[in-house]
């Protein structure tokens, strides 16, 4: 077992023993907790097994940050994003200006038709951006969001 698991396990542990604060670890991770009725068996439970995986233990043994968003972003993110952005204005913005249109001209075909095709392509221009953006940020950010959620749920505190 990692480091960070043990910590998460006994510091579970001693939860469901004594509601006595405790201290583990490098002087950097001190862990402390008191009782409320939020916290619980069941609570503690389900934060032991989601300690226990992979994506978890490896985002607080490395101790995850957001240090990638520092790095200018290459040509094809930039396109992937500005391809998402562009796929929420031709998204339900042109099916509403569609609809005006089609009231304003008596033809409820332009919106009957146009509205679901101009949606389709919106749904295509999306998946290209995130395609060509990729999942790298977005990793990044969950393994960040993933180890500040832990920390403060179990209580750690430290860099």
């Amino acid at each position: 077992m990692k480091d960070a698991e043990i910590y998460i396990i006994m510091y579970l542990h001693s939860c469901v023993q004594e509601f006595n604060p405790i201290s583990l670890g490098p002087p950097n991770l001190t862990i402390s907790w008191k009782p409320t009725k939020i916290m619980n068996q069941i609570t503690a439970n389900i934060l032991k097994k989601v300690a226990k995986t992979h994506f978890v233990r490896t985002a607080m043994e490395e101790h995850a940050d957001l240090s990638a968003f520092r790095q200018r972003p290459t040509v094809r993110i930039i396109v992937g994003i500005s391809a998402i952005g562009v796929s929420y204005i031709i998204g339900w913005p042109a099916v509403g200006l569609l609809g005006a249109i089609s009231i304003h001209l008596g033809e409820p075909l332009i919106v009957a038709i146009g509205g679901p095709m101009t949606y389709g392509l919106s749904h295509l221009v999306f998946i290209v951006g995130m395609y060509l953006a990729g999942a790298e940020y977005a990793r990044i950010f969950l393994r960040w969001a993933t180890r500040v959620a832990m920390e403060r749920l179990i209580g750690h505190t430290g860099s």
